[in-house]
């Protein structure tokens, strides 16, 4: 068993096992994370994508978030 650089996670066997409390601040940290993204207009965008088969399809999602990122990634419908 060693002890990750961040003193958080133990390492058993190739697998991370993280700690099993929250931080203090926890609640109070996705309130604020909450409340901050509840004031930025998602901007949706669907754009579906090439499928070489009938029975699946793909599109490509993104929406605006936090810092002005814009986050991205892919469904498939069956």
């Amino acid at each position: 068993m060693t002890r990750l650089p961040d003193g958080h996670a133990e390492r058993h066997g190739g697998g991370l096992q993280p700690p099993l409390t929250r931080p203090p601040d926890f609640e109070s940290f996705w309130e604020k994370t909450r409340a901050a993204l509840a004031g930025i207009p998602p901007s949706v965008s669907r754009e579906p994508l090439e499928s070489q088969s009938a029975a699946l399809g793909f599109k490509r999602l993104a929406f605006d978030s936090l810092g002005e990122a814009r986050v991205s990634g892919y469904a498939i419908l069956w």
